[in-house]
């Protein structure tokens, strides 16, 4: 098999060791949801999740650097979808995961 893209529909625990490894293996596109309030809480969550996996933050933030090109921050308002910020996943000094804001074109 040669899959294209990798979707996973949603993380809410330890199967968020699998979207990362998933997306480590040279595939061209992938997506998955996790939540989290904000572009600002998405690491916490991820170290969450990893943690349920057995992984370390500093795994977990290797892991999702090379795995992540962009995190999307999506708003649901009113039952309309819009998105209201953009990350690029980086290590912070200490090793662990960062999302740095990407200004986008309004």
């Amino acid at each position: 098999m040669r899959p294209d893209r990798v979707v996973v529909g949603e993380c809410r625990g330890s199967e968020v060791r699998e979207l990362v490894s998933a997306l480590n293996t040279g595939h061209d596109g992938g997506a998955g949801t996790v939540h989290a309030n904000g572009l600002q809480d998405v690491s916490a969550r991820l170290e969450a999740l990893g943690a349920l996996a057995g992984m370390d933050p500093a795994a977990l933030a290797r892991q999702a650097v090379s795995a992540f090109d962009l995190v999307l921050h999506v708003e649901r308002r009113r039952g309309v979808r819009r998105l209201v910020g953009v990350g690029r996943p980086v290590l912070r000094p200490d090793g662990r995961l960062d999302l740095r804001p990407v200004d986008t074109p309004r």
